[in-house]
């Protein structure tokens, strides 16, 4: 989940329809949830500010399931910052694919 749900620089959920299958699957059982948050890295950007960003994007989104009900313990919200980076090159394209969270639900 990148660009649909994170405005650039920002933390808040600008839309829920992408957590609507997420939350689907987590109430399906009772399983971890882990919500990893990352960020791009831009020549002008503070690294300590993308690491700052990723993990107040993964909280975010744990905030939200916490919200929908889903127990605060089952999950974890970590942020790597611009440390696995996806796209490369300075391109929009690519930077939209390093600003993402991941959310795995086990079973």
């Amino acid at each position: 989940m990148a660009d649909e749900l994170f405005d650039t620089g920002q933390a808040v959920i600008k839309s829920e329809a992408p957590l609507t299958a997420v939350l689907n699957a987590a109430r399906q059982g009772n399983g971890h949830i882990d919500v990893d948050g990352y960020a791009d890295i831009q020549p002008d950007t503070n690294p300590g500010g993308n690491q700052q960003l990723s993990e107040d994007r993964a909280n975010a989104v744990k905030d939200w399931l916490t919200n929908h009900r889903i127990a605060d313990s089952r999950i974890t919200a970590v942020g790597h910052g611009a440390t696995q980076i996806w796209g490369e090159g300075w391109a929009p394209s690519a930077l939209q694919q390093n600003r993402r969270v991941e959310v795995t639900v086990d079973s």
